[in-house]
């Protein structure tokens, strides 16, 4: 098949890389090599704002009980925002878990794991944006929820 065409079907040009007779490419492990660094990377940044987030939600709770009557009560309860503060943190370290996992399986493929490690690294790879999909359909959910009540509640309060 001539290359000149651009209506050919594309084809690999990688050498299948063979372990205990099952196949995968060399390609195959080298770009998953090549992401390992960022999803560690990742990983461990949502640890962090996981960390930070919980201590976010420790100085509020410290903060409200310190805070003056004569202020009058808050538009929003701060003691939610503490608990939506702790949800976040929970969700950032699901999230972060499961890219460390993925992480853990790329390093297990680059040391020679053969076929199973390449498709353990791609199956964490699967529940990692599996989960962040879930995460991302539940946030839309309850953004709308919380558009949709913030303009009932402005409408309310104009009569």
């Amino acid at each position: 098949m001539s290359s000149d065409n651009p209506y050919a079907a594309p084809t690999a040009t990688s050498e299948p890389f063979v372990e205990g007779g099952e196949h995968f490419t060399s390609t195959m492990v080298e770009h998953l090599m090549a992401t390992r660094p960022w999803v560690r990377f990742l990983a461990v940044l949502g640890f962090v704002g996981s960390a930070f987030m919980g201590l976010a939600a420790i100085m509020i709770v410290v903060s409200s009980a310190f805070r003056p009557v004569s202020l009058g009560p808050s538009a929003l309860p701060i003691d939610l925002v503490a608990v939506l503060y702790l949800i976040l943190a929970a969700v950032y370290v699901v999230i972060s878990v499961q890219l460390e996992r993925y992480a853990s399986a790329i390093v297990r493929a680059e040391k020679g794991g053969g076929t199973p490690a390449v498709e353990d690294a791609l199956l964490r790879q699967r529940i990692f944006w599996k989960t962040a999909g879930i995460v991302a359909m539940v946030c839309l959910a309850l953004g709308g929820l919380a558009f949709v009540g913030g303009i009932l509640l402005a409408l309310t309060r104009m009569h």
